[in-house]
């Protein structure tokens, strides 16, 4: 007698096994050509004109193929400016918050300079 959808323990219905789960699909390997990576031709080039070969620099075609990674300048790019609106907006925030508390709890500059010099039992205005 099997189980219906009743009798489903909890392990039994929440259980994910990785090996059951469906894959994402795999490009076939002759989607990558060397022709569309210009970077790994020129070193193939360069390789050949030394008598070797590197028959494995197709697996890297997705790294420099520039409608995958984009070109040298666009990862440049990226690298230079990733992140750079959140830190610029923590900037404006964290400038108007400690503007706002100064406006609420102004202090007086000499304020700490006055605490020392008593500290000391100095007091500059008594003469």
């Amino acid at each position: 007698m099997g189980k219906s959808s009743e009798n489903l323990s909890h392990s039994d219905s929440h259980h994910h096994d990785p090996l059951k789960q469906p894959l994402e699909a795999i490009p076939d390997y002759k989607t990558y050509k060397l022709e569309d990576a210009p970077e790994l031709v020129k070193v193939q080039k360069s390789l050949s004109e030394l008598g070797l070969k590197d028959p494995w620099v197709r697996n890297y075609v997705f790294m420099y193929n520039p409608k995958i990674a984009g070109t040298y300048w666009s990862r440049v790019r990226s690298f230079l400016f990733y992140g750079l609106s959140w830190g610029v907006s923590a900037f404006v925030v964290t400038v108007i918050g400690y503007k706002i508390r100064d406006y609420y709890y102004p202090t007086d500059p000499h304020e700490e300079h006055m605490k020392t010099l008593r500290k000391y039992g100095l007091d500059p205005y008594k003469h």
